[in-house]
């Protein structure tokens, strides 16, 4: 950001400088390993968000998600990038000529088409297909911008865009803060059928607070009239 005033190209710049750092970190660890034989290294998809005076930038890949509450209602605002979910990163995918396999992984190894690390130990090169290109949303911020809910792919397994940002508003109308709010979020994800079966994360970053519940007002009792027999 120091050296351009372009955030989209300061952001890719970051992202790309990033994996490189990471893949030479996690290449050496995988030489280092004589216990056993590695042929792949780790990696990680990732979300980040810049809020910048009344614009708000999303750099994201692989599967992690972030959803906007405009006035109550969830926008997704990312492209999850798997080839199962993304008829772009399949047609990328397919000019590439990389295969994916039935269960939607990337040459055989990966649910995801974007991601940090992810390196092949023999050739030093990534996984064939995989990139850690991040794509850039910007939104502009208004007075019917609640908050932003940034989750990786263990929410986003068990939970639907709307079904995920309920209950982090709740928390919000209730004046419970951002860090209560992501909590809701983690607590109705792992009440799922498949909420045990994925790392969850969730970060939530308010603009505007949402209207707080209204206050249960006391109730007045009033003595019934005299009623008649039949």
């Amino acid at each position: 950001l120091k050296d351009t005033e372009d955030v989209d190209s300061a952001l890719r710049a970051a992202f790309l400088a990033l994996d490189a750092e990471v893949s030479e970190i996690l290449l050496e660890e995988a030489e280092a390993e004589e216990t056993k034989s590695v042929s792949i290294t780790s990696g990680t998809t990732a979300c980040i968000a810049l809020w910048k005076g009344s614009e708000l930038f999303i750099a994201n890949f692989g599967d992690c998600r972030a959803v906007i509450s405009m006035g109550g209602t969830a926008e997704a605002v990312t492209t999850d990038h798997a080839p199962e979910k993304s008829a772009e990163e399949a047609k990328r995918l397919k000019e590439m000529k990389v295969t994916v396999d039935r269960d939607g992984y990337v040459g055989g190894h990966l649910a995801v088409s974007r991601a940090l690390g992810d390196v092949c130990v023999e050739t030093k090169e990534k996984v064939p297909g995989v990139i850690a290109l991040p794509e850039i949303t910007k939104i502009d911020i208004d007075g019917q911008t609640e908050f932003l809910l940034m989750a990786s792919d263990g929410v986003w397994d068990c939970l639907k865009n709307q079904h995920a940002l309920a209950p982090a508003r709740r928390a919000l109308r209730q004046v419970l803060g951002p860090e209560a709010a992501a909590a809701q979020v983690i607590k109705a994800a792992a009440a799922m059928p498949m909420g045990k079966a994925d790392n969850s994360s969730v970060q939530v970053v308010v603009f505007n607070m949402p209207e707080p519940l209204p206050k249960r007002g006391q109730i007045r009792q009033a003595a019934l009239p005299n009623m008649r027999g039949a």
